[in-house]
């Protein structure tokens, strides 16, 4: 028998539990107008999501956007300074979107079908302002804290996934 050491170098780090918080917005009351165009105001927001990312690099997330959207937007910020913003011009039904730098993926859905060529519906103006990053956003180490504002009345669901740790061996 030959013997010899074995290190296994991965080209990322492997990943420990992925970790969800999942938001649900039940029917929001809201004013609504009949004047010449609709009009309605009314909280579209979901601030203050708060996660404790314990890792020392930065980690990706996965955003779920479930149910009708108008122009969706989210951030992220470590405090108190903004770190990312991401947001899609259009009315989805739902979107999706995959920091992981292996996959860096987007979909967004109009019924039950994907639409064609969804990178071409990012607005990256959103990222100008303080030169930060756009789209595929990461947690900082400590608290971050997520924002997710709508155009619309939205009352759908919002999942947020991570990985609460990486794993060497």
């Amino acid at each position: 028998f030959m013997r010899c050491k074995v290190v296994f170098t991965p080209a990322t780090f492997w990943l420990g539990q992925v970790q969800d918080i999942v938001v649900k917005k039940g029917s929001h009351p809201s004013k609504r107008y009949n004047l010449n165009r609709p009009y309605h105001y009314g909280a579209n927001n979901y601030e203050w999501i708060r996660i404790f990312n314990p890792n020392e690099l930065p980690t990706p997330i996965k955003i779920t956007i479930s149910g009708r959207c108008l122009n969706p937007m989210w951030q992220i910020l470590n405090s108190g300074n903004i770190i990312g913003r991401s947001k899609f011009i259009g009315e989805f039904d739902e979107v999706f979107v995959d920091s992981n730098a292996l996959i860096n993926n987007i979909i967004l859905k109009k019924g039950k079908d994907n639409v064609i060529m969804p990178y071409n519906y990012q607005d990256f103006s959103v990222g100008i302002v303080g030169d930060v990053e756009v789209t595929f956003l990461f947690l900082k180490e400590g608290e971050n804290t997520l924002s997710f504002y709508f155009e619309n009345d939205f009352d759908g669901e919002i999942k947020v996934s991570w990985v609460n740790s990486y794993e060497t061996l």
